[in-house]
């Protein structure tokens, strides 16, 4: 508790809460055992853009040299690899991590694999992610708008706008009340 209040920026914690994967001030990533309040490793990572956790390992996104933002996982010993690549921005819901990569939203197992066959096509420009339901994402842009996309390929998307909307880009969608999302 002590190390999120003194150094955290980003936290995140499994489901079953066993893991905590933090992201520091100076650019410090650590992975503590929650039921034994044991550090099981901390690593030095520039560029850290974004955290995820599941109960086994946190999912960390860095901006490289070049702009370019990669995923890594990273295991309880510290050991990591990149899940993918071109990343604009992740969420995890349930089980899976989702990674807007360039025009495609890639889907990610807990230990790191990448499910084929689920990859949706996407706008470039994705600055936020969100899930509905196990069923719909939602993609927010850095234009501000925001686009509706259904997992199954057998669903039609839906088409809405919204009007007076300010044109500044989506920084987070978070879960709200009863299968709701706030942007």
């Amino acid at each position: 508790r002590r190390a999120v209040q003194e150094r955290a920026r980003i936290a995140a914690e499994g489901r079953r809460g066993s893991l905590l994967c933090l992201a520091t001030h100076d650019q410090t990533i650590a992975m503590w055992d929650v039921a034994s309040d044991r550090r099981l490793f901390e690593k030095r990572v520039p560029g850290i853009e974004g955290l995820e956790a599941f109960d086994d390992g946190c999912f960390v996104r860095v901006r490289s040299d070049d702009s370019e933002s990669t995923v890594r996982r990273y295991d309880r010993r510290g050991e990591s690899r990149v899940v993918g690549e071109k990343a604009s921005s992740m969420t995890l819901a349930e089980d899976l991590l989702y990674i807007a990569s360039g025009d495609r939203l890639v889907l990610i197992d807990a230990d790191g694999t990448r499910r084929e066959r689920e990859e949706l096509r996407i706008d470039p420009g994705v600055t936020a992610l969100g899930v509905i339901d196990e069923e719909y994402v939602v993609a927010g842009y850095r234009d501000g708008n925001l686009e509706l996309l259904p997992l199954d390929s057998n669903v039609e998307r839906p088409s809405f706008t919204f009007e007076d909307v300010p044109s500044s880009p989506v920084v987070r969608i978070i879960e709200g009340p009863e299968g709701t999302l706030i942007a």
